[in-house]
């Protein structure tokens, strides 16, 4: 993330702002996975795997309003 953020500037809010919610989205993620309870059947591990996805458009997005330094 950092080796990201260093070589990379924002070209508008979208940059800046989005990069940085994503981060902390992903960070709140990782503690639920830490300290929450198992999921409860292998249809909600099927539903968050499938979710993930939304994770590589999102940061995609994000990549795409923001330049190399």
């Amino acid at each position: 993330t950092l080796v990201y953020a260093n070589s990379t500037r924002a070209r508008d809010r979208v940059g800046a702002i989005g990069f940085w919610a994503l981060v902390a989205f992903l960070v709140v993620i990782y503690a639920g996975a830490i300290f929450g309870p198992p999921p409860p059947d292998t249809a909600a591990i099927a539903v968050a795997g499938h979710a993930t996805w939304l994770l590589v458009a999102w940061a995609y997005w994000i990549d795409r309003h923001r330049a190399p330094r």
